[in-house]
Formats: structure tokens, C-alpha cells, sequence
């Protein structure tokens, strides 16, 4: 409810996809067909994400897509990149000896 007042005056528009993404609290981008050599008039939603992707999150992501995509753009694909930190560690040890007899 807050942002439907902004998300209304851009509708159409690019912005208010990048502002759908910013509702749902997803990190990602919109590219259009020219930015990644697509068929014309349709446009892709690239997410990384670092919590799980569920079934939910997808059908209110496509939802509020349709409802604030441009009438005739056509959403080609969602990619969905799984980001997760972790911190690996290593130890090695080398032992070496040598006798000396006289």
C-alpha cells in the first residue's frame, strides 16, 4: 500500500520492476531483450538470492510482474542465482627429521 501510489505512476516502466524487486526485498535486475540478445519486446528478471526460492516467492514475483510489466513486454525468463558464503579452511603440517651419525 505504500509504494502502489509510486509503483501506479510508472507502471510500464523498468523502474517499477526494479521497485517490485525492492518490495519482495529480492536483490537482482531487469534486463531487456537488447542487453542480452533476446527475442524483441521481452525482457528477463535476474535474482540472487541467498535464501531459499520458493513456490510462494515465485508466483507473488510473477504476479506483481504482470501487474507493472509494459503491455508489450513479455517476460522471457527468471534466473535464479543461489549465493551462499561459507568460509572453507585448510591446515596442512610437514614433519621433517634427519639423522646425523659420526
Amino acid at each position: 500500500i505504500k509504494n502502489s501510489i509510486k509503483l501506479h505512476k510508472y507502471r510500464g516502466t523498468v523502474y517499477s520492476l526494479i521497485k517490485v524487486l525492492e518490495i519482495m526485498e529480492l536483490t537482482g535486475k531487469i534486463e531487456e531483450w537488447f542487453e542480452y540478445d533476446g527475442r524483441p519486446y521481452y525482457f528477463r528478471v535476474i535474482l540472487n538470492m541467498t535464501s531459499s526460492y520458493t513456490p510462494d516467492i515465485e508466483r507473488r514475483l510473477i504476479e506483481l510482474i504482470y501487474e507493472n510489466k509494459n503491455v508489450r513486454s513479455w517476460l522471457d525468463t527468471i534466473l535464479v542465482y543461489l549465493l551462499h558464503d561459507f568460509s572453507l579452511m585448510f591446515a596442512s603440517c610437514v614433519i621433517t627429521s634427519e639423522e646425523v651419525f659420526v
